[in-house]
């Protein structure tokens, strides 16, 4: 049982770990610069757009049903220009964004928040993973440390959504377009957060339900 458990918790460590550095992965080993372009030739494209004002990814969301698949792209496979909708694009802004001091305290908030949310539910979930080893399972102690780090991940699912919707209206200042509305919706992907601390803290009752059981068995022989 304890090797199944093992097992199970070196792949959510590689599965984590995946997701985090995937997109990294992704992008070094595909040519970024273009086909038959090199890095001279892309800073020299950057260079020649003269970016001085800020670059944001946004959300954007149709204004109304006339501009859902507005835009369109060149299929290379059909030879057809096919419609497209947008959701997310990088874009850059010609309008140089007015320093705020409360940019860079926003900034370290949210790194140094979000950071200790998962350093935090790191260390806890080594604890749980040495406890479980040892044969210390039905303890208050594990219930705890579980229902802590399904706090934790609530905590970093709202968290992340409220530093969405503070972005969203910085970036409000900034762009408004023909066809698209800003959205302040986040990535959905943040919702397996929401889930996965549902999840433990559901795990954390189950495991305390077995011990009261388990003391009442006890008290009965």
């Amino acid at each position: 049982m304890k090797v199944k458990f093992n097992i199970l918790c070196i792949i959510i460590v590689l599965l984590s770990v995946w997701g985090m550095t995937s997109p990294m992965i992704m992008s070094s080993t595909t040519n970024m610069y273009g086909e038959g372009k090199t890095e001279k030739d892309f800073f020299e494209r950057m260079q020649s757009l003269n970016l001085s004002g800020p670059t944001e990814i946004l959300q954007l969301w149709p204004k109304d049903a006339d501009h859902w698949f507005a835009d369109s792209i060149y299929n290379k496979k059909s030879g057809k220009i096919e419609p497209m909708q947008i959701f997310s694009a990088q874009v850059h802004s010609s309008v140089v964004k007015n320093t705020d001091s409360n940019d860079g305290f926003y900034a370290m908030l949210r790194g140094f928040s979000l950071g200790l949310i998962m350093m935090v539910f790191t260390v806890l979930f080594i604890s749980i993973i040495i406890s479980v080893n040892r044969g210390k399972i039905f303890t208050r102690s594990l219930e705890n440390r579980l229902s802590i780090c399904g706090c934790l991940l609530i905590a970093e699912y709202l968290l992340r959504h409220i530093y969405a919707y503070y972005q969203a209206g910085k970036l409000a200042e900034l762009y408004e377009f023909e066809n698209y509305s800003l959205s302040n919706y986040s990535d959905p992907m943040i919702t397996f957060f929401a889930i996965g601390g549902v999840g433990l803290l559901l795990i954390a009752q189950i495991f305390a339900i077995a011990r009261r059981m388990k003391e009442e068995q006890d008290l009965t022989i």
